[in-house]
């Protein structure tokens, strides 16, 4: 708890300078934080999430005392085993740039998660026995939604059916069901809608008729019936 304030006072008194001048360039070789008091209930995922909002995990070694000594369990106490086992988490974390240390320290050291307050802290990681900083190595992979991670490797291809070449196409069955679809009234509409645009255009030209045209042509076949009547009694005439 004392470490918490010293860093926050730390933060307090460098307000307003440059980060040239911080604390924090003790520790420009080093992309590692130290958290501490992390609640138990809090996985690997969770402690990516909470602080990947200030840059981007790349390695992550969450250790919790329990599972580190287990061995150890089997020589205590019950009360000493129990007093172990109610140890929180730590964690050392790895940033890809150096700066999103600083800014994770900055405000979250001190930050309550789960009724926890953690300690955030610049350090130096260092392996122990056969230990290598790839088995640390954040795979995202590992936390994407099953939807998609299953999406990836179950791709649908959809294959057109061609007709066989063997077999004649022809549209009577799609003639067939489109007369079966027909409205039975469609052929008499139609029918009576001719015969009414008909009958108005014979309408429309009576009406552009010249009216003497037809009074002429009933005098021109008076008068050939008068001359062919006449010529008739000539002959007749003629033949006396």
């Amino acid at each position: 708890m004392n470490k918490i304030n010293r860093i926050n006072q730390l933060n307090k008194q460098e307000l307003g300078l440059p980060i040239e001048s911080s604390w924090h360039q003790d520790y420009k070789d080093s992309n590692y934080i130290f958290i501490s008091n992390i609640h138990e209930s809090l996985k690997h995922k969770d402690v990516l999430i909470i602080f990947s909002q200030f840059g981007l995990p790349t390695h992550l070694k969450l250790i919790h005392p329990e599972t580190q000594n287990a061995n150890k369990d089997e020589a205590m106490s019950g009360a000493q085993n129990e007093n172990f086992k109610n140890r929180k988490k730590f964690a050392f974390l790895k940033f890809e740039k150096w700066e999103s240390c600083v800014m994770t320290i900055d405000n979250l050291n001190g930050t309550v998660l789960m009724g926890s307050k953690v300690l955030v802290d610049h350090c130096w990681f260092n392996l122990k026995g056969d230990e290598k900083e790839e088995d640390f190595l954040v795979d995202y992979n590992e936390y994407l939604p099953k939807s998609i991670e299953s999406s990836k490797h179950s791709v649908k291809k959809t294959t057109k059916i061609k007709p066989s070449e063997d077999v004649p196409q022809s549209n009577e069955g799609n003639e067939d069901n489109d007369n079966e679809l027909r409205d039975p009234m469609e052929n008499i509409t139609r029918k009576r809608v001719i015969g009414e645009v008909q009958r108005q255009s014979e309408d429309e030209e009576d009406d552009f008729k010249d009216p003497m045209s037809e009074f002429l042509s009933k005098k021109s076949k008076h008068k050939h019936r008068h001359k062919h009547r006449h010529k008739s009694k000539d002959k007749e005439e003629k033949n006396h």
